[in-house]
């Protein structure tokens, strides 16, 4: 289900809700009343250095994010199927140089940002800016070898319309392609969260609201009522709706988070920002990610906990 636009009111406060629980020093994890049924407890942190406090607190999926194309506008879901290859159908098709080249990075192709990209049954579907529409099928054609990153990966050519349509809007010599195996096209680990806190504290340095969709994260998580330490996360395992995760990075982030996802000209420093107090090991984390250790559906609304 395709639902409406992102708002950047999505990260405010008032999505506080439910109660914290303490119950001693070393208390066990338990349901609590909040906003209904599948909210969560997990336990946090309080600082990057400080030890397990023992708090509590409601955690809920407030957000999924989804683009079939990958550098397109990230698009809301309400429920999507994630397994050991990450999310179904999440970035399966790339625009890559025509004649067997590399896959176009986006931050070398800011306009990719505003292109809305949807499968409708066996189709594909490009927006555009100016409004117009190209729907071709999947009919695929030769496969190679596309460069993504300095790595290898298997794509099959998607010919039609909306490929030409793509390459004229970008300017490129390009082509649509498909991923002959699934999770190609994400760099890191395929399961990537972002946490409402993590937010909230860039969104006071920075002295204004800061769209999340600039990150290109899939799961946004509300942890308002008691702030996660994402560097703690690293190596824990999470519960996030019927999936469990194992967390295995923070996530170092390259300048495509200073470009607004629906007006890729106006830029905001965001990464000099994060660098202020966010910079680890010479690299740059904001958001974390992982694996799933099995198939399940997370919805908006779910319950996300510490396991």
């Amino acid at each position: 289900i395709i639902t409406s636009d992102w708002s950047s009111d999505v990260c405010s406060s008032d999505l506080r809700a439910g109660r914290e629980i303490v119950s001693g020093a070393n208390p066990e994890r338990q349901w609590v009343d909040g906003r209904g049924a599948g909210v969560a407890a997990l336990l946090v942190r309080d600082s990057p250095t400080a030890d397990f406090r023992g708090r509590m607190t409601t955690m809920q999926v407030m957000s999924l994010g989804f683009a079939e194309v990958k550098g397109t506008a990230i698009l809301p879901r309400e429920r999507i199927r994630i397994g050991s290859d990450g999310v179904a159908g999440d970035r399966r098709f790339a625009a890559v140089e025509a004649g067997g080249g590399a896959v176009l990075r986006t931050v070398r192709n800011p306009a990719l940002l505003v292109v809305r990209a949807r499968c409708e049954g066996a189709a594909l579907e490009l927006g555009f800016p100016d409004s117009s529409r190209v729907t071709q099928p999947f009919e695929v054609g030769r496969r190679w070898d596309a460069d993504y990153w300095g790595r290898r990966v298997e794509v099959e050519e998607l010919p039609g319309p909306a490929s030409r349509a793509l390459a004229g809007y970008l300017g490129q010599d390009c082509v649509l392609a498909g991923l002959v195996r699934p999770g190609g096209f994400v760099f890191g680990a395929p399961v990537s969260l972002w946490f409402a806190s993590s937010l909230a504290e860039l969104e006071r340095r920075m002295g204004g609201p800061v769209d999340p969709r600039r990150f290109r994260l899939t799961v946004g998580v509300d942890d308002l009522d008691g702030p996660v330490d994402e560097e703690a996360l690293v190596g824990s395992r999470l519960r996030i709706g019927e999936v469990e995760v194992l967390v295995e990075e923070w996530i170092g982030r390259c300048p495509v988070v200073n470009l607004h996802p629906e007006h890729p000209g106006g830029e905001a420093d965001v990464l000099a920002a994060l660098a202020d107090y966010r910079t680890r090991e010479g690299k740059i984390c904001w958001g974390v990610a992982g694996r799933a250790l099995n198939e399940g559906i997370v919805a908006v609304g779910d319950g996300v906990a510490l396991i």
